[in-house]
Formats: structure tokens, sequence, C-alpha cells
């Protein structure tokens, strides 16, 4: 634990731990007023950490559009880089650029960002509904 980590907003002073990175994060949308917000909290204790407020930028646009749309919309950008892999490349980086671009898309689709009109969580707050079950049966991991 150093001065760095608890400012960073991955260490959580209420379990004196860090926090993992997955699964600790929850992202907001406010499409009228293009705001968007990302949480980093505990999943054990459901404190919140950090929280970063940006504007919205159409670069957000891939979490936005659904789960299905996003893998459609990757699988169809990284068709042509994957063309040239196999058509230039050969096998090796064919397969291997193929690869990324599913794991890529299958990451996408599974990310949830939510539509709100203001950001619900304020840093140092806790919410039970941040609090993953799993991970409080696993405290001497």
């Amino acid at each position: 634990m150093t001065k760095e980590s608890e400012q960073s907003g991955h260490f959580c002073f209420r379990c004196n731990k860090d926090i993992p990175l997955l699964h600790s994060s929850w992202e907001g949308v406010n499409s009228t007023s293009k705001l968007h917000w990302f949480v980093n909290y505990c999943p054990k204790c459901g404190t919140v950490t950090n929280i970063e407020q940006t504007t919205f930028h159409y670069s957000n646009l891939v979490p936005r559009i659904g789960r299905i749309k996003s893998f459609l919309f990757i699988l169809l950008v990284g068709t042509p880089h994957q063309l040239v892999a196999w058509l230039i490349g050969g096998l090796g980086p064919g397969i291997g650029l193929s690869t990324l671009v599913l794991l890529l898309a299958c990451l996408f689709s599974r990310s949830k960002i939510y539509q709100v009109e203001s950001c619900p969580y304020t840093r140092w707050g806790q919410y039970p509904e941040l609090v993953r079950e799993g991970l409080n049966d696993q405290s001497s991991l």
C-alpha cells in the first residue's frame, strides 16, 4: 500500500486492500448534457473510491449502441484488417489478428453503460447495490 495507490482510486480505505480491476467500475452517460461518468468502487464493501466526469464524445459510441450492435461494429471495423493480415501475413498473423478482433468484440459487447440524468454516486459513499456477493466469502484470499 502506497500513498499513490490510495489517491488513484484503486484502493479501498475501509477494506484496507487494493481494488481488483475487473468488476469494480460503473459507467453512466447523459446524452442530452453530453456528460460521461466513470466510477471506481470496491466490490467487497460498495465504497466509491473515485469518480471521473468527462465530456461525452462519440468515441464512447461503441458501448452505448447495445451489446449485439457493438459486437457487429467491431467485427465490421476489424474485417479489412483481418483480410490484409490473412492475405499478406499468412496463417500466423491472420489467426492472431482474427483472435484479437473477436476478443475485442466480445469485450465491448459485455460492457454496460447506464443512461442516467446525473451520477447517483458520491466519492467515499457506501452503496449496497455495488457489493458483489461472491467476494465476501473469500475474505482470506
